[in-house]
């Protein structure tokens, strides 16, 4: 049997509130914390520190740290959506990863009341 040792060790100041692989690409997973604003980091590469993403949800979910993030498998290829929701809103968008930075390219916005 082969052992496995750790090949990155990563640290929040914020406790961790998610861990998401990506549905089709086993290399890339998406962490959310608890932190007032959503922001999420993807591991998308071995040698790379994670990148950080700001979602920008609109002021109705600003500040409040409700949030939860999801993938949504799509028939667009490797491509899903990823889709960050709260009690007063949700926003979907691709979460594009390149060269130790990220982006958050919305594509649909709601506000729920």
């Amino acid at each position: 049997m082969e052992s496995t040792s750790p090949i990155t060790a990563i640290m929040f100041k914020d406790n961790v509130k998610q861990v998401l692989w990506h549905p089709s690409l086993p290399t890339n997973l998406v962490i959310t914390t608890v932190q007032k604003d959503p922001t999420i980091y993807i591991c998308h590469a071995v040698d790379q520190a994670p990148a950080i993403a700001d979602v920008p949800i609109r002021p109705a979910t600003k500040g409040t740290g409700r949030f939860k993030g999801t993938f949504i498998q799509t028939d667009m290829g490797r491509n899903c959506l990823f889709m960050l929701t709260s009690p007063e809103a949700f926003e979907v968008g691709f979460i594009e990863p390149n060269d130790g930075t990220a982006r958050f390219n919305s594509v649909g916005y709601e506000e729920i009341f």
